[in-house]
């Protein structure tokens, strides 16, 4: 499905989508699912795949997601067996757009199954 989706308080993703997801609230890529483009929201778990862009204030990759491209958020939790692979930015979202950075980083995160999750929180 290709789309640009902007006016749902919250969503579930269960298929493959191509393009633009902003909520409001809550947005889930389910396992199984999958996005090609960007994703935002207020909370964005991901338990499937995006490859592309994903912002909000808090950003949870499961021990099945994997996202390669760019995350902007306050908040950044990988799960054991999570996969990041791309640049971050944490920090307020409302600096972000200004170019004011807390922390960047550019790597490939794949925290081990028997390893503590990696969990980033701009400093207040």
């Amino acid at each position: 499905m290709s789309t640009q989706l902007n006016i749902l308080p919250s969503l579930d993703i269960t298929i493959l989508v191509r393009g633009e997801v902003s909520v409001e609230g809550a947005l889930r890529v389910h396992k199984g699912g999958s996005v090609l483009g960007r994703v935002r929201g207020r909370s964005v778990l991901i338990e499937g795949v995006v490859d592309g862009f994903v912002s909000g204030r808090r950003v949870e990759i499961t021990s099945t997601g994997i996202v390669k491209g760019r995350i902007e958020a306050d908040a950044l939790l990988i799960r054991p067996g999570g996969h990041f692979k791309g640049i971050c930015r944490i920090g307020s979202l409302e600096t972000l757009g200004r170019g004011e950075v807390d922390a960047l980083a550019s790597a490939e995160l794949k925290p081990e199954a028997n390893n503590a999750s990696w969990f980033w929180k701009k400093n207040n």
